[in-house]
């Protein structure tokens, strides 16, 4: 993964993850307001991995007491399969791990099969399916790792 860092958000970054946002999520993007919550938030995560002077993927999590919730990741389409999802779920991963997190969460729509396999390379396992969870109606599946696993 040669020229990518993986660093804290900073509030210049936000104009291209709002892009990035909406293209990958499309109608269901995150609205600005709920980026900048994520970054104020004492209990919030969000990290950016930059190849040259492009954002090329984020990752935002939650803290709650001991648990954590991975609540957005996105790499773009051009830099998928390129292992920047997996350094910044790992980053993210030991970032939680350091402020006494002792596991975590996602949810995943139960039809991503390649998103379900990234995350179970990465330690998640399947607890149930949530039905109607997204805004569309589908099904998500929540999925979660404990630490002392794959980080």
């Amino acid at each position: 993964m040669q020229g990518v860092r993986i660093r804290p958000f900073v509030p210049g970054d936000l104009a291209a993850i709002l892009e990035l946002e909406r293209a990958t999520f499309g109608a269901s993007a995150w609205p600005r307001e709920m980026f900048l919550e994520v970054s104020r938030a004492p209990s919030g995560l969000l990290l950016v991995a930059e190849r040259g002077r492009s954002i090329a993927g984020y990752v935002a999590a939650l803290l709650r007491g001991l648990r954590a919730e991975i609540v957005s990741i996105a790499v773009a389409r051009r830099q998928r399969r390129s292992g920047i999802g997996t350094a910044l779920l790992r980053r993210a991963l030991r970032e939680l791990e350091r402020r006494g997190v002792r596991s975590v969460e996602l949810m995943v729509r139960v039809d991503n099969s390649a998103a379900i396999r990234f995350y179970q390379r990465l330690g998640f396992r399947r607890l149930g399916r949530v039905p109607g969870y997204y805004e569309d109606g589908s099904d998500g599946l929540r999925m979660r790792s404990f630490f002392g696993g794959t980080l």
